[in-house]
């Protein structure tokens, strides 16, 4: 069975997983976004993606603004990155 982009599965829980961008890199530990979307139900994890979809590409496009204080841009990598 094949998931949406994006949505991984891992003992019956769904993740959200995805790439950090090149440039913003230097903000995050590794290289990989990995969440769980605390769900094991198909349907639930897919309207689940599509809000964390949101929420990262939200906190992408605030980091590449530069107009963030160092107290802003921890939590915003903070918010997405870790559980």
């Amino acid at each position: 069975m094949s998931f949406p982009a994006h949505l991984t599965r891992y003992k019956e829980h769904f993740y959200y997983q995805a790439r950090v961008p090149v440039d913003l890199k230097v903000y995050f530990k590794s290289a990989f976004i990995k969440k769980s979307l605390r769900t094991t139900n198909l349907n639930d994890a897919k309207n689940l993606l599509v809000a964390m979809e949101y929420k990262v590409c939200r906190a992408f496009t605030a980091l590449r603004t530069g107009m963030l204080s160092s107290d802003l841009v921890g939590l915003v990598v903070e918010d997405i990155h870790y559980p």
